[in-house]
Formats: C-alpha cells, structure tokens, sequence
C-alpha cells in the first residue's frame, strides 16, 4: 500500500509495520456519519495496539532475545558448586514505563546480563508515537485531546506486559529445549509492581 497521503514522517518510515492500523482506522471512522465518539476510538485503538504490538515491538527483538537467553543458560553449566539435579534459578526482570528494559539475574549472582537497545531506542514510546500520529493525520486531535494516553494508558499497558509475558516465555522454552539445561526462569516488573511470572510453564505465580 503506498502511502502518498501521509504527511508525518515518522508514519511514513514506519509504514509498512502500520499501514494495516492506519486503513482500519479510516475504515472504521467511515461508518460513523456524526463523528465518533471518544470511547469508541479508544476501545477501537486498544484492539489495534493488541492487534500491532508483538509484531512491531517484539518480534523484531526476537534474536536479541534469544541470544541473551542463551548466554544466561550457560552460565548454569559453569556452576559446579551444584548439585547437577538441581535447578538454576534465573530472575528475569522488565521495565516498559520511561524506557524498554529487559535484564536477567544469574543464580550465581554475577552481573546482570542485559539486552542491548542502544541501536533500537525505545519501541514502546515509538509506537505510541505512531498512533498519535495516525489519529492526526485522521484529524481526530479533537478527540484525543492531543495525547490519548494520558488518562487511561493502564490498559494498554496491561496489553504490553501480557504480550511480553507471552514472548518471553516463547523465546525462554526455545532456548531451554536447545541447550537441554535444568533452568528455570522467574520473570518479574522490576519496580515489584506486579506479580511474578513463570516463564517456563507459561503462567502467573499465584500467592
């Protein structure tokens, strides 16, 4: 799809990630004859962002994070001070609010190994970007009040850590099957503000 309509750049660097939430945008905006409302745009936006998410956020880090995985799953063959059938223990925590952080804590405590952004900024804060735009170039800042998230970014938060939660434990598993270790990985939001994660069996750790 070209995009010859678009006047923001940064819409049309990333064009061919957002076109399909950019047209599905206008489709929808199409059946309303007296405008939409704000709630509706949000709900819309919300199941676009689900929709775009992994694909533009994480997916593109995938290797990265495959690669990280299997540097820290290593290190658990390096520690003879264990007992060989006893699981290594792995903390892998994540920050998604100011900036994209994903870091691990090996069981023997050395420092932590990190995943490296430097070259990709922020995807979080990017694609926030993108969907502002979208809505301006769809003459909707009347309606979002110039930034959308402001009042209710939970939710689309909430759909960020549960997809990263999901990819994480994915990208965990392919490296465990590879490297055939006793690992187990705890993932957690580094603040503490949520609840812990098991990235092995895919599911949250209830109290």
């Amino acid at each position: 799809m070209e995009n010859f309509e678009i006047k923001s750049n940064l819409l049309r660097e990333k064009w061919d990630s957002i076109n399909t939430v950019y047209y599905s945008l206008k489709e929808e905006l199409s059946k309303y004859e007296s405008g939409i409302e704000f709630d509706e745009l949000y709900d819309f936006l919300l199941e676009e962002w689900r929709s775009i998410y992994s694909s533009f956020v994480l997916y593109p880090l995938k290797e990265k994070i495959l690669e990280l995985f299997l540097q820290a799953q290593k290190i658990s063959s390096k520690l003879e001070h264990s007992a060989k059938e006893e699981s290594k223990i792995y903390s892998v925590h994540f920050y998604l609010y100011q900036y994209f952080h994903i870091g691990i804590i090996p069981p023997d405590h050395s420092p932590d190994l990190s995943l490296d952004t430097a070259n990709i900024g922020n995807p979080n804060k990017i694609l926030y970007r993108v969907f502002e735009e979208i809505c301006s170039e769809l003459e909707l800042d009347h309606i979002t009040k110039s930034d959308l998230f402001d009042e209710d970014f939970e939710d689309f938060y909430e759909v960020e850590v549960e997809l990263l939660r999901f990819f994480l434990s994915e990208c965990w598993n392919e490296v465990k099957s590879q490297t055939k270790l006793n690992v187990k990985g705890i993932l957690f939001e580094s603040t503490g503000a949520d609840i812990d994660y098991n990235l092995d069996e895919n599911k949250k750790i209830e109290s």
